[in-house]
């Protein structure tokens, strides 16, 4: 598994060991002081801990997210169904 892994605007691909929490929801939404996107994720079997992205560098996690995401689709979509 590898994480992308943001630090001061620079991504960084780390590889990981570990295994990952499927996440079945997500709520988003701005903090009180309107200074950081609020992530909060919930998972069936374990409570999951929210993380706060301040707004002004909330953009490239959140355009990154969406490419990741469409490249994801776009491999599950070429292999054959898993059941």
């Amino acid at each position: 598994m590898f994480a992308l892994v943001i630090q001061d605007g620079v991504a960084f691909a780390h590889q990981k060991q570990k295994e990952a929490t499927i996440v079945s929801g997500m709520s988003i939404e701005i903090d009180s002081k309107d200074k950081a996107v609020i992530i909060a994720p919930r998972s069936e079997s374990r409570v999951l801990e929210a993380l706060a992205v301040p707004t002004s560098g909330a953009k490239f996690p959140v355009d990154t997210l969406v490419v990741i995401t469409a490249e994801a689709e776009a491999i599950a979509a070429k292999r054959p169904n898993k059941q």
